[in-house]
């Protein structure tokens, strides 16, 4: 893509815009890549624990079982 964006006939000013753009989108998808295993791996710790802790029911079912009203 770089090179694509050097080919246009452009402004300096807006080589450098783009330039900035991305090495911010470079860095975007370097973060993902090193935090999507660990938040994926989160999520399914979550859903996991909750199906650990309230079985097969609903939300409702399980908030009349514990509450005292």
């Amino acid at each position: 893509m770089t090179n694509d964006l050097t080919t246009l006939d452009l402004p300096a000013e807006s080589h450098q815009s783009l330039q900035i753009v991305l090495q911010s989108l470079d860095n975007f998808i370097n973060v993902h890549k090193s935090l999507g295993p660990t938040t994926d791996g989160f999520v399914h710790l979550l859903r996991r624990r909750k199906i650990e802790v309230m079985g097969p029911n609903k939300w409702v079912d399980v908030e009349k079982n514990v509450s005292k009203a």
